[in-house]
């Protein structure tokens, strides 16, 4: 029987007559999705979507217009393999930690974990914590603090530096270092209650 025939067969229900154009394109389907890749698609999987372009053109090909049935079919199955890529490379940069990467190995094994993410988090909860606490304190304070802690200069040095005797500068640290204590520890008793 002649393509078109089977064309209006099909059109009219004509299970027989759909198969037989099914049979009569698999050649070109099979050639198609062999020569198309899509991540997450198998050969099956491209050969089934080819199928189904073709029963879709056929619900709407139009008999009376158009001679050229092999054209309008093979545009049909090309045209939608060239949808369904398009669709699929806007997450190409996407992929998955269950992803094999070797014979029984996924690319999550791979991955190491560099610390404990609890205390990690915990850790700078309580930097957060002191850094709110030392915004608390007066510019001379936060500068002896500074000073010692940060830039790990002696407390000596800092009575050098600013013509203070190291006693006085002894109990200025001491003074400051009570007022942190009972600032972050009265935060902590006003968290638990």
């Amino acid at each position: 029987m002649e393509l078109g025939e089977l064309i209006k067969s099909a059109k009219l229900g004509d299970e027989k007559a759909k198969e037989e154009i099914l049979n009569r394109f698999t050649p070109l389907i099979i050639k198609y999705s062999r020569s198309t890749y899509i991540c997450g698609y198998q050969e099956d999987d491209l050969i089934q979507i080819g199928y189904n372009s073709i029963l879709d053109a056929l619900k709407v090909i139009d008999i009376n217009r158009n001679n050229s049935f092999v054209a309008y079919i093979s545009a049909a199955v090309i045209h939608n393999y060239y949808c369904l890529i398009r669709s699929k490379c806007r997450c190409n940069a996407e992929t998955s930690l269950n992803k094999p990467i070797g014979e029984g190995i996924e690319l999550m094994d791979e991955l190491e974990a560099k610390g404990n993410i609890e205390e990690t988090l915990l850790q700078n909860e309580d930097l957060g914590e002191l850094n709110e606490k030392l915004n608390m304190l007066s510019s001379m304070e936060l500068e002896l603090i500074d000073f010692i802690y940060f830039k790990e200069r002696t407390l000596k040095e800092y009575s050098k530096v600013k013509g203070i005797s190291y006693s006085a500068c002894a109990k200025r640290k001491e003074r400051i270092i009570k007022k942190l204590r009972k600032a972050l520890l009265g935060h902590n008793l006003n968290q638990t209650t």
